[in-house]
């Protein structure tokens, strides 16, 4: 995806997988003006949702990513989505929508209907069916926050998935703000600082990936964005939590946070 390409453009109409805010048919059709051709609900064998696509420390520290589950692992929670069909034009779209490429990178999964009226609209009632996904490449463990989490859970139910789910999509932790104190100012001064910054880069992001006809940033683009997120995660670990307090929402959950990482899965 973008300049770090892993599939090939496609040609004609694909099935894209949802799983994060975009199984919320207002956040996808509403908010960002694509209407599908086609939906369904789909299971993932060997896959997760997990919360580590990096955000903003003190407001949306994470987003929504999926990963492998290894053999060791328990697959009680394997990956429930929606399958979006869309055209060529529509999944640049969807590309353009989410960062041109510089959060995400693509990835191709299989995936079957949950339901036997899912699978005749994927066109396989025996089989599993092609489709992309976009997989996070700056990778940080992060709480994601109680809004973000709202927008899934409201989607998952919209989509009528497994109560089983629904249920497991509830038992994330979301990250709390601080309401007050001295680690209320702490997360005021970072965001005072940061989130201009950030909203620059997304307004240097949308005014570029506009004039691509695959919705991908330019290589300097995802290079400057890129950078600036790392940068920003440093200064959240090495400079500014260590004084004010964290803002990853991870003092109170047992995943340990760490350096925010760049997925090296890319062929340039």
């Amino acid at each position: 995806m973008a300049v770090f390409l892993t599939l090939p453009e496609p040609e004609h109409s694909i099935w894209y997988l949802a799983y994060g805010s975009n199984l919320s048919s207002t956040k996808f059709v509403h908010d960002r003006g694509i209407v599908p051709l086609a939906t369904a609900l789909v299971a993932v064998s060997g896959y997760a949702l997990s919360m580590n696509s990096a955000g903003v420390p003190y407001q949306e520290p994470s987003f929504a990513n999926i990963s492998r589950i290894h053999l060791n692992e328990n697959k009680k929670c394997e990956l429930v989505g929606v399958a979006y069909l869309l055209n060529p034009q529509m999944y640049a779209k969807v590309v353009a929508s989410e960062g041109g490429g510089i959060a995400y990178r693509e990835e191709e999964l299989e995936a079957e209907g949950v339901t036997d009226e899912d699978k005749r609209k994927l066109g396989s009632i025996n089989g599993k069916v092609a489709m992309r996904a976009l997989v996070t490449v700056l990778l940080r463990e992060a709480t994601p926050s109680e809004r973000y989490m709202g927008i899934i859970t409201t989607g998952a139910k919209e989509a009528n998935m497994p109560v089983s789910y629904q249920k497991f999509l509830a038992s994330f932790h979301t990250y709390q703000p601080p309401a007050q104190g001295f680690r209320r100012v702490g997360a005021t001064l970072f965001l005072f600082i940061w989130v201009p910054i950030m909203t620059l880069m997304e307004k240097l992001t949308k005014m570029t990936v506009k004039h691509s006809k695959r919705g991908n940033a330019p290589l300097w683009v995802v290079i400057v964005v890129r950078a600036v997120v790392i940068s920003m995660w440093w200064w959240h670990d090495h400079v500014h939590a260590p004084f004010w307090g964290r803002g990853d929402g991870l003092e109170d959950c047992s995943v340990q946070g760490g350096a925010i990482g760049v997925d090296k899965k890319m062929n340039v």
